[in-house]
């Protein structure tokens, strides 16, 4: 596995991501990483990216850490961007849902921005990376899952103006504002568990139904954070379609 440190992906923001490419030093997917500080596996201790960039390198994927802004306020955002957030929480909570209204706050359309800049970004360098992709997928935990799930689900007035992943799995972020879901989306394959405090069961509820009623491409299952590494074999099965098609790809040319 090759590892390329603090490739800097947003000069504005400053913000980075570390790749790591399989031994071959090609592949033909690459699955970027939205990770979220305060979640925390069985240990105490933060996901260990390593453990998953050795994971889905071997199965000949390309993995990018991806880092999003921090701890951003109204006041870090354009006048329009913060009216969304406000019309956001001000929606959710009129729909009855119970979330904590943070996970839609600020940094949830902050995230969307940059996890979308950067698959643009790898898309326009990647080749001066050695990474020369057809796919992209999106593993998200916690905030980084439902800014993932965001943008499987874009809002319509900024739809045109994001970037959305291919393939899309998330863990403890099974959240996406219901009005918005519908059938012309990637496949999401999300992991919730039944106690998480931040996202109710009854707004997971919401959502399912919701999915099941437009015909989303959403796939639900039990599991959290905690249960990453192991359920992240059937995450990379989820993935796969990625490698199918850009071996496909790869064979035509």
């Amino acid at each position: 596995m090759k590892y390329v440190a603090d490739i800097i992906y947003n000069t504005r923001e400053k913000l980075t991501l570390d790749l790591y490419l399989p031994d071959s030093l090609s592949a033909p997917a690459c699955i970027l990483y939205a990770g979220a500080a305060e979640y925390q596996d069985d240990n105490g201790s933060q996901i260990d990216v390593i453990y998953l960039a050795d994971a889905f390198t071997s199965r000949g994927f390309a993995f990018a850490d991806v880092k999003c802004r921090r701890r951003i306020t109204a006041n870090d955002l354009s006048s329009a961007d913060g009216r969304r957030v406000a019309e956001y929480i001000s929606r959710s909570l009129e729909a009855g849902m119970q979330m904590d209204e943070r996970l839609f706050g600020p940094g949830y359309i902050a995230a969307m921005r940059d996890i979308s800049g950067a698959i643009d970004f790898l898309v326009e360098h990647g080749p001066s990376l050695r990474l020369t992709c057809s796919g992209f997928g999106l593993l998200g935990v916690g905030a980084g899952g439902v800014a993932g799930l965001g943008l499987a689900f874009p809002p319509q007035d900024l739809e045109d103006r994001f970037r959305a992943p291919d393939v899309i799995a998330t863990f403890g972020a099974a959240l996406a504002q219901p009005w918005r879901i519908s059938d012309a989306a990637p496949p999401c394959l999300v992991f919730h568990a039944t106690n998480d405090d931040l996202m109710p069961m009854r707004d997971v509820e919401f959502m399912k139904k919701r999915a099941k009623r437009k015909n989303a491409p959403v796939e639900f299952a039990q599991g959290n954070a905690a249960h990453l590494a192991s359920e992240i074999e059937r995450a990379m099965d989820h993935f796969s379609m990625l490698l199918d098609v850009g071996n496909e790809l790869k064979e035509a040319g």
